[in-house]
């Protein structure tokens, strides 16, 4: 219930016109959320053609999610839209550069050297005008993991990534990089880096599995204190400890500064969770958002989508209207 309290009518208006406005707001978020993402075909009439999951459409329009970026056309434009013709054409679509993120479902453990090895270049160090953090990318398309907590506020971002070809390593800086979704409340970012045409870079699984078990074997890469590729390793000391109505993973993974919106790995190289805090008087006490949140966090970015005009995305918090 939202309760106002009203001196004069021009607030009774005000007041009406923002429930209006939320109502609004809440029914857009329902018809897109409730909407069942279907594998569409789209054939313009200039004869370039378009796949992806459908978000929304009407008489008018029809939205798609291209890799992440939800594009509206008008239906005008368009000569034919259809489903693929069989279930592997949508199977080997989903595989390939349309696939957002992928998930571990078939990975089996293996050593922490071979582990480290394979997933050492998709995580990157990301710098803001204000300090610096961690990331991963989740596809190869470029788009990257976060905590919301090291661009918020920030409008130039940039990312450092990583490259061991035939054993030398390469770094290369990547400006520009642009925010696309935040949600401050699971403390998670998506940023996308600008790439040359046909570049892909590699990018690591996102655990399928509810949680890790307990007493399981974790590791961690980041950029603790500026130390670009530092490894440390531990164990998941519980999987459901709760801070202001969040779960966390709770680990003996040594983190500190910098290492935050870094992954979390399990034996597989599945990223089990994203590194977010640590209590700083102790030793051996990290947390880590667990992969779920970052699953429905990344199933769900449209609703999260960034907009550096919107008061409420993290550049420019205004006061309360009442």
């Amino acid at each position: 219930m939202i309760v106002f309290l009203f001196t004069n009518a021009n607030q009774v208006m005000k007041a009406l016109f923002h429930l209006l406005t939320l109502s609004l707001i809440s029914l857009s978020q329902s018809v897109w959320a409730n909407s069942e993402a279907q594998w569409t075909h789209i054939e313009f009439l200039s004869g370039e053609k378009l796949e992806g999951p459908l978000l929304f459409q009407d008489s008018k329009r029809i939205i798609i999610d291209i890799a992440g970026e939800t594009l509206s056309f008008n239906k005008e434009q368009i000569a034919k839209i259809s489903a693929p013709q069989n279930e592997n054409e949508v199977n080997e679509s989903k595989d390939d550069t349309l696939a957002f993120y992928h998930k571990g479902l078939n990975n089996t453990p293996t050593t922490l050297e071979k582990c480290v090895k394979s997933c050492q270049d998709a995580v990157v160090t990301v710098r803001t005008p204000g300090g610096q953090g961690s990331g991963f990318f989740i596809n190869s398309e470029g788009y990257l993991i976060t905590n919301v907590h090291v661009v918020q506020r920030e409008t130039q971002v940039s990312i450092t990534k990583y490259a061991s070809p035939n054993g030398q390593l390469e770094k290369k800086i990547l400006d520009e990089v642009k925010i696309i979704a935040l949600a401050p409340f699971y403390d998670l970012a998506l940023l996308k880096v600008p790439l040359a045409e046909g570049e892909k870079v590699p990018y690591v699984d996102i655990c399928a599995s509810e949680e890790p078990a307990r007493g399981e074997r974790l590791f961690a890469i980041g950029n603790p204190m500026g130390l670009e590729r530092s490894v440390s390793t531990g164990i998941l000391s519980l999987a459901d400890r709760t801070f202001g109505g969040l779960r966390y993973i709770q680990t003996t993974v040594q983190v500190n500064p910098g290492n935050s919106g870094g992954p979390l790995f399990n034996q597989k190289g599945e990223v089990v969770g994203v590194i977010n805090m640590k209590i700083t008087h102790g030793e051996g006490l990290g947390f880590a958002i667990p992969a779920f949140y970052l699953r429905d966090f990344l199933d769900h970015h449209t609703s999260y989508l960034y907009n550096i005009k919107n008061s409420n995305s993290g550049v420019n918090y205004l006061p309360p209207p009442f």
